[in-house]
């Protein structure tokens, strides 16, 4: 049959196939309306037109609900599994070669996210995702990224965001620094490693400790906690850490809590955040459903 005419009598069924499979569906006209966020009478103008050009009824009209004809159930048969293989091989062309842009703050990136990425890339080779670590936030309006991994709230107006977790702090040092610390007034005496020049961090830990802050005659100021833990695990100092990013250093003894977990304040959250519109391609979801998974027992 010429592919010209096959087109022009397929046209008014493609033009409203969800309308009909969703209608077909609930066999109701209102819930289809509900669940295509459409009107109720838009969705009977399309069941009609079609009707009305293959002169065949699909629908039995009832006072409250609708039912299919024996026409409309072979219809919906083949439209059914129609749609549901239309929609696996859409996902599989939207994950095929898909790469994820992500753009990080630089502790969490290298610290914590570039450790597990190896993990899911290696789990679907049909996506991969690409770490670009800088000091500025991901800009969506200017950045061509399709997430972002930020401390505290999120800025861009044009993005979402999702928690994953609590940042922590606790004072961190070398076994040898450590032997000369036993309550957090030792601390006085000690180089310090600043994550950044007004010490917000340390200012916070110290009023939780019930202390006075004192800028330190003796200190590293760093531009982020990533080269203040390099300094720590180098003996320059002692560092206010979030353990989670020293996991393997104190499992192999480089580094210590000196004064154990009951040191430990809370800080900034952990924020995934994304393009609303991003939030529907599979792939995405795919990735950001493991990066949630991947922090829900993180603090374990």
């Amino acid at each position: 049959m010429n592919n010209s005419k096959v087109n022009a009598r397929l046209h008014p069924l493609l033009k409203g196939l969800n309308f009909f499979a969703s209608a077909a569906k609930f066999e109701s006209f209102k819930r289809a309306a509900d669940e295509l966020c459409v009107t109720e009478s838009t969705v009977s103008k399309q069941i009609r037109q079609a009707e009305q050009f293959y002169g065949k009824q699909l629908f039995r009209r009832g006072h409250r609900c609708v039912q299919l004809t024996e026409d409309g159930k072979r219809l919906y048969d083949v439209v059914d599994q129609f749609l549901y293989d239309l929609s696996k091989i859409m996902e599989d062309l939207e994950n095929s070669g898909a790469t994820i842009r992500l753009k990080s703050v630089p502790t969490l990136g290298t610290r914590w996210l570039l450790t597990r990425i190896a993990d899911f890339n290696s789990r679907t080779s049909s996506i991969q995702v690409e770490v670009s670590v800088s000091g500025q936030p991901v800009s969506f309006s200017s950045e061509d990224y399709d997430c972002g991994l930020i401390y505290g709230d999120c800025e861009d107006r044009f993005a979402t965001s999702i928690p994953l977790f609590q940042e922590r702090a606790t004072p961190c040092c070398t076994p040898d620094i450590a032997a000369q610390l036993f309550t957090p007034e030792d601390l006085y005496g000690q180089t310090l490693l600043l994550n950044t020049a007004d010490a917000w961090d340390w200012k916070k830990w110290f009023r939780e400790m019930t202390l006075v802050w004192m800028n330190p005659q003796n200190k590293y100021v760093f531009e982020c906690d990533d080269q203040a833990i390099n300094a720590a695990i180098h003996g320059l100092g002692v560092g206010l850490v979030d353990p989670l990013f020293v996991r393997n250093e104190l499992e192999c003894g480089a580094l210590v809590l000196p004064f154990g977990k009951k040191s430990t304040i809370e800080l900034r959250v952990c924020n995934l955040i994304f393009p609303r519109h991003r939030a529907q391609r599979e792939g995405f979801r795919r990735f950001k459903d493991w990066m949630i998974k991947e922090t829900i027992d993180i603090r374990c």
